[in-house]
């Protein structure tokens, strides 16, 4: 059996990895390869899993029972985890769940091409009109998702790291983002009853571009549900928006092609919230949270996010507060 790490370098941890996870499978196990943390593939006699680690088995079960919901309720383009007649595998204080092993297509879904931007958000839209109906079931489990109150904590995050963020950004361009934030916030707390009067949904939570999996045979899967919440499915939509902006250069033109986009430009909470620099605070925060930026590639692919479209986003932001003055 061969543990195959390509990342880390300390063989004792590795093997006593490949040891615990060889006694608590029920297959034999014939390589094990690390994808990220506490994410693993591994092959064995029965065929190829992924094995992925939860910090607590109520977290593991409700993974397992969303999921088997999906399926239920007519939702396939997704996973389902594994049940054996065991207890879970555990090491090091992490629950594992065990997925089948969905072989990837050959061009990975990216929001660089639009007929897959608007894929990506049809599938969404099909999670969320199956998810609707399961809201009352997942109540007493879920939380509510308060985006407000998000933000505004990822907002004072940012301003406590902007010493370190000044270092690298000039200071007009910080002071750009905290105006944006403001006004953004503000408004959204003027108008934040219309948020609350949305048919709520089940939230996917992070609809970034590497939780749209396209199998071998071209269909695509949504995947990863580890932030799902209770909320408006409009949230779920302005992350979207937020993650395919830049490939269409912050043209509110564009944007009008979405047509599930169309319901955040008739609400003026949501216009204030397409404001609000929400990605922009999240990478600053996360890299400096981490220390990671002084790593070389990852400062770099912030700063590109930062400096690149500058003038688009501000023109983008400005046609915005244009139409709530309207």
């Amino acid at each position: 059996m061969n543990f195959i790490d390509r990342k880390r370098g300390d063989e004792s941890e590795n093997t006593r990895l490949l040891s615990s996870f060889r006694e608590q499978f029920p297959y034999q196990i014939k390589e094990i390869y690390p994808i990220r943390n506490h994410v693993f593939k591994i092959n064995t006699t029965k065929g190829a899993f992924i094995l992925k680690g939860y910090s607590s088995y109520s977290h593991l079960k409700l993974q397992e029972a969303f999921t088997a919901s999906l399926q239920k309720e007519g939702f396939h383009k997704t996973y389902s985890y594994f049940q054996f007649d065991q207890d879970p595998i555990v090491y090091k204080n992490n629950f594992y769940g065990c997925l089948p092993y969905i072989e990837p297509h050959h061009r990975s879904f990216s929001f660089e091409n639009e007929q897959e931007r608007h894929e990506g958000l049809n599938l969404l839209h099909e999670f969320h009109q199956v998810t609707k109906n399961s809201v009352q079931r997942y109540q007493t489990v879920l939380a509510e998702f308060n985006i407000q109150k998000k933000w505004t904590e990822r907002f004072a995050e940012f301003v406590h790291n902007i010493p370190a963020v000044s270092k690298y950004i000039p200071k007009e361009i910080i002071a750009k983002w905290i105006n944006w934030a403001n006004w953004s916030l503000e408004g959204m707390n003027k108008y934040c009853t219309s948020i609350e009067k949305d048919h709520p949904v089940i939230l996917h939570g992070d609809v970034a571009h590497h939780n749209f999996l396209r199998k071998k045979d071209g269909k695509l899967l949504l995947i990863d549900f580890d932030l799902i919440s209770i909320g408006s499915n409009h949230i779920d939509l302005l992350q979207y928006a937020n993650r395919i902006l830049p490939f269409i250069n912050w043209e509110l033109t564009q944007f009008y092609h979405y047509k599930n986009f169309i319901p955040l430009l008739s609400n003026p909470v949501y216009i204030y919230a397409l404001v609000y620099p929400t990605d922009l605070f999240r990478e600053w925060n996360r890299i400096i949270r981490e220390g990671t930026e002084k790593h070389p590639y990852k400062l770099q692919m912030v700063m590109n996010q930062s400096l690149l479209m500058v003038k688009l986003r501000q023109q983008f932001n400005f046609d915005l507060m244009k139409l709530v003055s309207s």
